[in-house]
């Protein structure tokens, strides 16, 4: 069987740079998403929003985080099937780089050992890592820097067999006014739907990975993702930063998977308008 080789050092080089390119620059597409804004007429939300433009245009030109809060950081991981590491495991690769750059970038070190014993690691490790292993001889890496203000107001429910798209959409609106201001919006929400108890929540942090107006390749899908930002943008009260005025939600994405004829899982994932992700396959 043919085996493609990658130097251990190599994963550590490229997730490396894509912590030090998620810590300081958006995507373009969530730039022009918060350029293409909608503020709500003059007042505190369109304030708000300037503040926040101009917070992205110091952080890249000054290269310091975009958030003081410099996240848990999530690893997405797409492995062809033929791919080894040589000298090392995938695994120890992404920690060393995680503990590498948020070290020698000065980025706030936010995992403790225990919830229970809250211990700093001081390595911002381990990191959180997802993967998924598919043919081919390529290695995709995708790298989110996760806050926990937004983290935290994120939620995961199992629904009754017979729910359908009115609860789904119940469910997203009355998750995001619960956060309130707290995950400072406007926000990217990930939503899963299916799979287990396991799967739903993760499924909604895989959502996180796509491009602001990248729409779910199934039509009913694409749809309901652009019916949960018009429903939550009319009805959630929240706006920009918290003030009632302008957008809540920036784009909805979502993530599907079969489950149990008992069983109807959702999760809300939701990111904060900083939404700090890079990629590349080596």
């Amino acid at each position: 069987m043919f085996c493609r080789s990658i130097p251990y050092k190599a994963v550590v080089r490229a997730a490396g740079n894509l912590i030090r390119e998620a810590s300081f620059y958006l995507p373009e597409g969530v730039r022009k998403s918060l350029e293409e804004a909608d503020p709500g007429g003059e007042g505190p939300g369109r304030e708000a929003l300037e503040l926040i433009k101009k917070n992205i245009e110091a952080a890249g030109e000054g290269k310091v985080p975009l958030c003081q809060d410099t996240g848990l950081a999530f690893f997405y991981v797409r492995a062809g099937s033929s791919v080894v590491i040589e000298g090392g495991t995938l695994e120890e690769a992404l920690n060393e780089a995680t503990a590498a750059m948020y070290t020698s970038l000065y980025l706030r070190k936010s995992v403790v050992e225990s919830p229970l014993r809250r211990v700093n690691t001081g390595r911002n490790t381990p990191a959180v890592i997802h993967y998924e292993i598919v043919e081919g001889d390529e290695l995709e890496i995708r790298f989110m820097a996760k806050g926990g203000g937004s983290e935290n107001k994120s939620r995961m429910a199992m629904l009754t067999p017979h729910a359908g798209k009115e609860d789904v959409l119940r469910f997203v609106l009355e998750t995001v006014q619960a956060a309130g201001p707290d995950p400072c919006p406007p926000l990217f929400l990930g939503v899963g739907l299916g799979g287990s108890f396991d799967t739903a929540p993760w499924l909604a942090k895989k959502a996180l990975f796509r491009r602001p107006g990248e729409r779910h390749p199934d039509a009913a899908l694409a749809d309901l993702e652009e019916e949960i930002t018009h429903i939550v943008n009319l009805k959630s009260g929240v706006g920009i930063q918290g003030f009632g005025q302008g957008v809540t939600v920036l784009d909805t994405f979502i993530e599907e998977a079969p489950c149990h004829i008992a069983s109807f899982p959702v999760a809300v994932n939701i990111n904060c308008h900083s939404a700090r992700y890079a990629g590349v396959v080596l």
